[in-house]
């Protein structure tokens, strides 16, 4: 079951080195996905649209996720949760 949310923009969907247990598929708007080094170092790994899937990889092996996503306009995601919603967990949506 997917929850569908809001994010506005420069609002952080993931953080790295968090552990995941959601996917998201983007519906509406573009993210940066991208990794922080040791030194604070920004690196950008790819900007995703929609129809693409980000954090998959996370949510199969509740791992830590590898890399941070943030919106660079306000996106509406479908958020599939391995066990279900988690009401509250940083992975949720801006207020509006």
């Amino acid at each position: 079951m997917f929850v569908i949310k809001e994010y506005r923009k420069r609002n952080k969907i993931i953080r790295q080195g968090t552990h995941g247990i959601s996917a998201f598929l983007i519906k509406k708007g573009k993210v940066e996905v991208y990794q922080d080094n040791a030194e604070g170092n920004k690196k950008v790994l790819a900007e995703l649209k929609e129809n693409d899937l980000f954090g998959k990889m996370a949510m199969i092996s509740a791992g830590e996720r590898s890399a941070s996503v943030i919106a660079l306009e306000d996106c509406e995601v479908a958020i599939l949760t391995r066990d279900g919603p988690v009401p509250g967990h940083y992975e949720r949506a801006t207020q509006k």
